[in-house]
C-alpha cells in the first residue's frame, strides 16, 4: 500500500492527474486519499 502511495505520487509529480493515476493503479480516488492520510507521512 505504501508503494502504491510513492507510485502515485510520483505520478502525480511528473504532471498526471490523481485521477488518471488512480485509474492506472486500480484504485478508486476516496481510497487514494485514504491511504494519502494514513501513510502519507512515510517517505
Amino acid at each position: 500500500m505504501i508503494h502504491k502511495v510513492r507510485e502515485t505520487d510520483g505520478l502525480i509529480g511528473q504532471g498526471q492527474t490523481i485521477g488518471q493515476v488512480t485509474k492506472q493503479i486500480g484504485v478508486t480516488e476516496q481510497t487514494y486519499f485514504r491511504w494519502r492520510k494514513s501513510h502519507g507521512g512515510l517517505r
